[in-house]
């Protein structure tokens, strides 16, 4: 069956295929159809067409020097490209931006935000350390007034802060009870540590 199906299937030759490819890309086609994707994900999950808030997230990525014009990101040492993604809480892909290693977090992230703007989208963009600045403070600093809590959690909201030997990290208090005589567990409590 398999076979049959391969020899009626139609042969498309690379130089087509690649020139198909970038022709999409140049229109837009590729970053449309995530968008669709991401937007269709949100409504079957019932959330709203777009997010309250994104979060901006970069990668260093070693390339060959052929590929794209390159940098070397001193902090991790890769010599390559800088990958810069912006996406919602469920993981959906909202932006995509491309640079060179040595491109700063907020340089690289900024030729997105009018994309973002064209999109609709009117919420907070949200990252790590690499994000700093007034504009994340201030926001950071109105939510903790929203809530009232001591401290935001960026990955999960319901986690804490926790030293942990040598480090502080987010988690959870985790309490169990077990039996003296076999030693298995007979209760369980997770809970957020005391702020």
């Amino acid at each position: 069956m398999i076979a049959a199906l391969a020899s009626t299937a139609p042969v498309v030759d690379s130089t087509t295929l690649h020139s198909t490819f970038a022709r999409w890309t140049r229109l837009g086609l590729w970053r449309r159809l995530g968008q669709r994707l991401a937007r269709d994900w949100r409504l079957a999950c019932g959330d709203a067409v777009l997010p309250s808030a994104v979060v901006a997230d970069r990668r260093s990525l070693r390339s060959a020097p052929t590929a794209w014009t390159r940098g070397i990101d001193g902090g991790k040492l890769i010599k390559g490209v800088k990958l810069f993604a912006i996406g919602d809480k469920h993981g959906s892909l909202f932006e995509l931006e491309l640079g060179p290693a040595n491109t700063d977090d907020r340089t690289g992230t900024r030729p997105t935000l009018p994309r973002l703007a064209a999109l609709g989208f009117q919420g907070d963009l949200l990252g790590d350390s690499g994000f700093t600045g007034v504009l994340f403070a201030t926001a950071a600093l109105a939510e903790l007034d929203r809530t009232e809590e001591s401290q935001i959690s960026l990955t999960d909201p319901d986690s804490r802060a926790m030293a942990a030997h040598t480090h502080v990290a987010g988690g959870y208090n985790v309490q169990i009870a077990v039996d003296a005589k076999y030693k298995l567990i007979v209760e369980q409590q997770g809970r957020q540590p005391s702020c």
